[in-house]
């Protein structure tokens, strides 16, 4: 093997440093742009949560005769459809707390006929 001149050594280790350098620069930037999606990630999750959930105080003001419009007024987004006939239609919000795990309405043509909350115990939902 041919040994290296002095001259080959340093341009190597020129080299060497260079992509030293380039990776520790590449993973600063990559660190920066963990950073952000996290913050962002959390910042939606927030945002989320707060526009696709039932509070309690909301659930309370939730009565017999209500439009379906008026409901949505009240907790801020629109529920899952489940199923329904004959002028009934059944809509589910998640709760917000371990009082309120899932809300279900049920309207008869258009308006609140009966509404259940239902309670998380043990990470499991139990009818209140």
């Amino acid at each position: 093997m041919k040994k290296k001149t002095p001259k080959e050594q340093k341009m190597k280790k020129k080299v060497d440093n260079t992509k030293t350098k380039n990776k520790k620069q590449i993973s600063s930037k990559a660190k920066l742009i963990i950073i952000v999606i996290t913050i962002i990630t959390i910042v939606a999750i927030f945002v989320i949560r707060d526009f696709t959930t039932i509070s309690k105080s909301e659930y309370e003001k939730i009565h017999s005769g209500m439009s379906y419009d008026e409901v949505v007024k009240i907790i801020g987004c629109e529920g899952k459809r489940g199923e329904g006939e004959d002028g009934f239609a059944v809509y589910s919000w998640k709760g917000n707390s371990k009082d309120i795990g899932l809300v279900r309405i049920m309207f008869y043509n258009g308006t609140v006929w009966f509404k259940q909350s239902y309670k998380v115990e043990n990470g499991f939902i139990n009818s209140k």
